[in-house]
């Protein structure tokens, strides 16, 4: 079972967390760190994840209500994807066990370079027990779905959750 510690700027391998964070996202799809931090203290966690002393990732949470959105996962590569997944989601549901999670993965699309990787990471989820919601968006040049665990989740919902955060519908796109 993997052990979960509390993220912070002074964490003591937050180089590691950052060098991972920076690898297994594009660009335009992160943010910088410290404005992550800001961020997620209005309900959310950054959380490393080690097997004994070993770091093998991070995940980045936020809730609201009975809503936890898994924002990033990041896995290192010689811990192996489907082993230390299959472990984050598993701690993420003990954690958060009266909770909706979503979580937002890139639309398969025809012609994506990645497109492999995005049917692969769908099946995962779907294998961990999550299904299609009906919302889809748009942001940062990119298109994605939410996927759920745990119950329903709308359109309504995707509004209230950002909303509850500040964040308008204005800045998502329909995808």
């Amino acid at each position: 079972m993997l052990q979960l510690k509390t993220v912070t700027p002074q964490f003591a391998d937050f180089d590691k967390v950052s060098a991972l964070y920076h690898s297994a996202f594009p660009e335009n799809e992160r943010r910088p760190l410290e404005e992550m931090f800001t961020f997620l203290s209005g309900g959310g966690e950054f959380l490393a994840l080690y097997d004994g002393e070993t770091f093998c990732g991070f995940v980045c949470l936020l809730s609201w209500q009975d809503i936890t959105h898994i924002l990033s996962t990041g896995i290192t590569v010689r811990t192996g994807v489907s082993i230390g997944l299959d472990m984050d989601m598993e701690e993420i549901r003990q954690r958060y066990p009266h909770s909706r999670l979503i979580a937002d993965i890139e639309l398969e699309t025809a012609g994506a370079p990645n497109n492999t990787e995005r049917r692969q990471r769908k099946h995962f989820y779907q294998k961990s027990g999550y299904r299609s919601s009906e919302v889809q968006y748009r942001w940062r040049e990119e298109s994605y779905e939410i996927i759920v665990s745990g119950g329903d989740f709308d359109k309504a919902d995707f509004r209230s959750f950002w909303n509850a955060f500040g964040v308008s519908k204005g800045v998502f796109s329909k995808a």
